[in-house]
């Protein structure tokens, strides 16, 4: 049996019989939880539209529940809870988890089932027929197996621990059943205080999210060190080195507790707060350290090493700029960007691992950090200078890159280039400043620089940096480019869209400054002549075009109209030599409200 349903299986315990005993997450039978028997569009009412060959898979997925909830809040909100799904609700419901998976907002669907999200990320066509779904079996399967499955030798008949959490269940399988099927508004706050769950996560969401932060937790609390002290003293008391059975020891101590309220200091306060039960404590601990964890190979870390790190948090004394905890937060992003970044700390680890500073080793990849915070596509970049020390094998210039892409690829950023003129010498500038010809910290030191000031501007035009990272995905072949798809089709099939194009290009100019006069240098401070100039609505304006062209929605721009209107017309008349028709424009747009 995997540690991780272990794992979920006593967080259920801990979680439920906080308040008061089990009975799914209402803790007791009129928590509005169903029965097994209950009807909820089970097999014998789909014969011939079933989604799987699991009968519990198709009962689960015609029926509004937890789940449902989770991958299709807007079809579900729809519905009483517990009430059957049709055919045409189960497609409905694909389709929408398909829609949020092709609009890059799925990290609550990575979260439920990463594997099955990345898979219908190949393919996000939305489906006509019932025979067509594939999502939402694939991810319910491979959640159910994250989050509960056979208890196996950790239950016997003596200790009940399926019957104390779920009286009607036999199996973990039953139980997690029980919570996807009982009512999201009779989950008791005190557990959601628990599992720190975040706003808007059903019950079944947080567990799994809980389930992946101990797995990593349970790391963590495998010897004597400063966390597991603080958690669980008397097991910590008895460890010998560092094993799994030490970890679970430590973790049936914690669960045994769950209304106790730790007074915490130091590390462990900025971990967890001052007041904080310690199963809380523990998960706010694996998430926090987890990609640590996961950098260095999913394996128990150093007792000393994880002395030193919680040390190190001190709010006392980590005032550095940014701080300890504020790189440690930050991480999942920079391992995210840059795919080699947790070998180069794993190697680091491994050489000395009671010794490794990890501060101090992200501390001088604090302009990686800048450079990803804006421009994410840039971390493959990033990634090649750390690997060979300033040696970057990739091409810097966009002509180069076109020539590397696949047909297909091509065939998606080209008719985008055309239309942006402006982009393609802007994109130079933002490669060009990785030519750096010296050691990588130096090299990431000038980008950083080079960057500083297109990177003010970013943070204020998210929907231009959406434009900018999805274009750098594709010319670095990080992504097939399917995510310009919209635009193109746009382009393909509105002749009023070239007008669009046109104008952002124009506000483009307006914001970097014309290449035509300043050459290719955008990015230094004086060819920004738009940045003191723009007001608040020039930014709705630019936000609205290019969230219109990216979704390949010229309605997300009618949204905007009657706060642009002027403004087009106002830009126009300011630029007369434009060459397109703004009256063509606005009309358009008005005919589309």
């Amino acid at each position: 049996m995997s540690t991780l349903r272990y794992v979920l299986a006593i967080l259920l315990v801990s979680a439920l019989t906080a308040c008061g005993g089990g009975g799914g997450s209402g803790g007791g039978q009129d928590s509005g939880k169903k029965s097994n028997n209950q009807a909820t569009g089970s097999t014998g009412s789909i014969t011939g539209e079933e989604v799987s060959d699991d009968p519990l898979i198709n009962e689960l997925v015609y029926s509004n529940n937890q789940f449902i909830a989770t991958v299709c809040p807007q079809l579900s909100a729809t519905l009483v809870n517990g009430a059957s799904l049709t055919a045409a609700d189960v497609v409905a419901c694909e389709n929408e988890a398909l829609g949020v998976i092709y609009n890059d907002n799925d990290q609550h669907l990575e979260d439920l089932c990463p594997v099955a999200t990345a898979e219908a990320a190949l393919d996000t066509t939305p489906i006509a027929e019932i025979t067509d779904i594939s999502f939402l079996p694939a991810c319910l399967a491979e959640s159910l197996e994250g989050a509960g499955g056979d208890l196996g030798d950790v239950l016997d008949d003596d200790n009940g621990l399926v019957d104390l959490v779920c009286p009607d269940a036999e199996t973990v399988e039953d139980c997690i059943v029980d919570i996807i099927e009982s009512d999201p508004e009779t989950t008791p706050e005190e557990v959601i205080e628990l599992l720190d769950c975040e706003e808007g996560q059903t019950l079944y969401q947080c567990l799994v999210a809980a389930g992946q932060d101990l797995e990593n937790a349970l790391q963590l609390i495998s010897n004597n060190n400063t966390l597991s002290q603080a958690l669980c003293p008397d097991a910590a008391a008895l460890m010998d080195g560092t094993s799994e059975a030490n970890a679970q020891q430590c973790l049936a101590e914690i669960v045994s507790n769950t209304d106790a309220t730790l007074n915490l200091g130091a590390g462990l306060g900025a971990i967890c707060g001052s007041d904080t039960a310690p199963l809380t404590c523990l998960l706010n601990s694996g998430e926090l350290i987890g990609p640590v964890v996961e950098a260095t190979g999913g394996e128990p870390l150093d007792p000393d090493f994880i002395n030193n790190l919680i040390t190190a948090l001190d709010p006392a004394t980590d005032t550095g700029e940014p701080s300890n905890l504020s790189l440690l937060e930050d991480l999942p992003d920079l391992l995210d960007a840059i795919p080699g970044l947790g070998d180069l700390i794993n190697a680091d680890y491994e050489a000395d691992p009671a010794n490794f500073d990890l501060f101090e080793f992200l501390n001088e990849l604090l302009a990686a950090y800048d450079i990803v915070e804006q421009l994410p596509a840039l971390g493959g970049i990033i990634d090649d200078l750390l690997a060979d020390d300033g040696n970057n094998d990739i091409p810097l210039n966009v002509d180069d890159l076109l020539a590397d892409l696949t047909p297909e690829a091509l065939a998606l950023i080209s008719p985008l280039l055309d239309s942006l003129p402006t982009a393609e010498p802007l994109l130079n500038e933002i490669l060009a400043a990785f030519q750096c010809g010296s050691d990588a910290q130096t090299c990431l030191a000038n980008a950083q620089t080079s960057l500083a000031q297109l990177n003010t501007v970013l943070a204020h035009e998210p929907e231009l940096a959406e434009l900018l990272n999805r274009l750098l995905d594709t010319l670095l072949g990080q992504t097939s480019g399917a995510l310009l798809q919209p635009a193109i089709d746009l382009l393909a099939e509105v002749p009023e869209a070239i007008a669009l194009t046109d104008l952002i290009d124009e506000m483009l100019k307006k914001v970097f400054g014309d290449p035509a006069d300043n050459g290719e240098v955008m990015l230094i401070v004086n060819a920004f002549p738009g940045v003191t100039e723009k007001t608040e609505a020039t930014d709705i304006l630019l936000t609205a075009l290019i969230a219109g062209l990216l979704d390949g929605s010229p309605l997300s721009i009618a949204g905007y109209l009657e706060e642009v209107k002027q403004d087009i017309n106002k830009f126009a008349s300011e630029y007369p030599q434009n060459g397109y028709n703004t009256t063509q424009l606005v009309q358009w747009l008005e005919s589309l409200q």
